[in-house]
């Protein structure tokens, strides 16, 4: 009997959504991170190998390293990757296309060996080398995006962070769009009232506009503004490819940020690069109070909003958090 054959998935192709500068210059700061990872000593536990002699290493044995340095590095190891994955999948128009999967392949599926440290580094050795790779490949990439200015032929001038302007920005999945509702009448009192203060694609009043394009319009909010992202963290938000983006994407660019967690909705769910190493505000935790009243005093410091009446707060926030919970 002959075997069936399974096919290989087949991702899509893509093209560059940034500039190919800008993306060999976001692999070129992640190659110069893997440098100093590669770097790191992590001390090794002396142990007495009783055919090798103390402190040494013989054929299968496990090297053991210092637990909290060896955690410290995994940690680091980590969100190099992620960010690395990050600007894969926000730098293409597909999430998933073959060039984030060509990264992926190169990852190891588990670090269990003998020597977990040189299996870390041999991953990094490798991630590295793909990505040199891809920027002396970059040229043969789809894209776009104008690199130069027609005219005098000179990198044009982008505004400064510092010359945007403050923009909320909420990110969650559409099958949530009760909650934003209820967090976008709240945000409201506070006085981020208006399209030039936020963003929601959820509510119309404050979405895309009719003819506007979903991508383009997603892509011009981080383009054009100092983005304070609100993310949505459910189990919608993780089953939906355009929120992960938008995560990734804001990961990318190093937005300022603060995390809800819906009801029932635990603190290690939180997945990918804003994850549960992250203070965040769950609704139904018992200092549910506190959190959020330090996000209204951050956005009425970052959008320059005036003071607002106490009582009115607490009876608005006490109203929000009963339609959540």
């Amino acid at each position: 009997m002959t075997k069936k054959k399974i096919d290989a998935p087949v991702y899509p192709d893509a093209q560059l959504i940034i500039s190919r500068e800008k993306f060999c210059d976001l692999l070129q700061t992640q190659i110069a991170k893997s440098d100093e990872l590669l770097k790191v000593v992590v001390p090794v536990v002396q142990q007495q190998n009783p055919y090798y002699g103390f402190g040494s290493v013989g054929r299968g044995d496990r090297v053991v390293y210092d637990e909290d340095a060896l955690n410290s590095f995994a940690a680091d190891f980590t969100r190099w990757n992620d960010r690395n994955k990050a600007i894969y999948r926000t730098s293409f128009s597909e999430p998933e296309s073959i060039y984030y999967h060509e990264y992926e392949s190169h990852i190891s599926s588990a670090y269990w060996g003998t020597d977990i440290i040189k299996e870390y580094k041999d991953d990094i050795s490798r991630l590295m080398n793909h990505m040199k790779s891809d920027i002396e490949r970059s040229d043969l990439f789809k894209c776009d995006v104008v690199e130069e200015h027609p005219v005098t032929n000179m990198i044009p001038v982008l505004q400064s962070p510092s010359e945007k302007p403050f923009k909320v920005f909420i990110s969650h999945s559409s099958k949530d769009k009760e909650f934003v509702k209820h967090l976008v009448d709240l945000l409201e009192v506070i006085g981020v009232d208006g399209k030039d203060k936020l963003f929601c694609s959820s509510v119309p009043l404050y979405g895309i506009d009719l003819s506007g394009k979903i991508f383009q319009t997603l892509l011009s909010q981080f383009t054009n503004n100092r983005l304070f992202v609100i993310y949505i963290h459910s189990d919608n938000y993780y089953a939906s490819p355009i929120s992960l983006n938008e995560m990734g994407a804001s990961w990318v660019l190093q937005t300022d940020h603060c995390s809800f967690l819906t009801k029932g909705f635990p603190f290690e769910g939180m997945k990918g690069v804003v994850n549960g190493d992250e203070i965040a505000i769950k609704v139904d935790a018992e200092d549910v109070a506190i959190r959020m009243n330090q996000l209204k005093d951050k956005l009425i410091t970052l959008l320059g909003l005036p003071q607002l009446d106490n009582d009115k707060w607490e009876w608005k926030r006490n109203q929000f958090l009963e339609r959540v919970n």
